[in-house]
């Protein structure tokens, strides 16, 4: 899954409100990518009742 640049801004927003610190569009990509991927991943192995 390919994060928008809305998504980014969006993350940067968020991040800054719960941790108080700025971090770059890059590190925001970088973070929410992995945060991303680690759902689809979590997601994958639960099961329907």
């Amino acid at each position: 899954m390919k994060l928008t640049e809305e998504d980014i801004s969006e993350y940067q927003r968020i991040w800054k409100e719960v941790f108080g610190e700025e971090i770059t569009a890059a590190e925001a990509r970088d973070s929410g990518s992995w945060l991303v991927e680690l759902f689809l991943i979590l997601a994958s192995h639960t099961k329907n009742p």
